[in-house]
């Protein structure tokens, strides 16, 4: 099936700006590794350092996730099982990332009581609220999907 213009052009923004988020999130971890490195050696903020190394990974895996579901879209296979599968595993590493920052948590408490700090607590608390409304609504679009994927597979089964 020929994409419209409009369908094309929204797909290719969606997908430049889901590059453009791993980008931007791979040079702020690039960014925030030499400033801690520089300041302090890194010792009091390694827990930190490495709680963000853990949480880019399936960060970047969801986003890898995003495209291959904006090119099932484009290819009109959205009600697929292969969507239902990438909304599922975008689910998953949302929970971990939510999961990761609050084990990290107690070790960013203590970096902010040192530093006298507060934000980044607020910052990490931001991140897991945040995930977990990710991972809510990859849930509810797992679903969605998963139900339309059922009536189509009914409405070809009828024809």
């Amino acid at each position: 099936m020929k994409l419209s213009g409009m369908k094309y052009g929204s797909i290719f923004f969606l997908r430049v700006a889901t590059f453009l988020m791993g980008a931007v999130a791979l040079v702020l971890v690039a960014i925030f590794t030499f400033v801690v490195i520089g300041k302090s050696g890194g010792s009091p903020f390694l827990p930190i350092l490495i709680l963000i190394y853990l949480t880019l990974i399936p960060f970047l895996y969801a986003l890898y996730l995003v495209i291959k579901l904006l090119t099932n879209i484009g290819a009109d296979r959205a009600f697929s099982k292969s969507s239902i599968g990438a909304l599922r595993r975008i689910k998953y590493c949302a929970v971990v990332i939510s999961a990761l920052y609050v084990v990290g948590l107690p070790f960013m408490i203590q970096v902010a009581d040192a530093d006298d700090a507060p934000g980044g607590v607020l910052i990490a608390l931001f991140l897991i609220v945040g995930s977990l409304a990710v991972a809510t609504l990859a849930s509810v679009l797992q679903k969605v999907v998963q139900h339309g994927f059922e009536e189509r597979s009914k409405n070809e089964l009828t024809v």
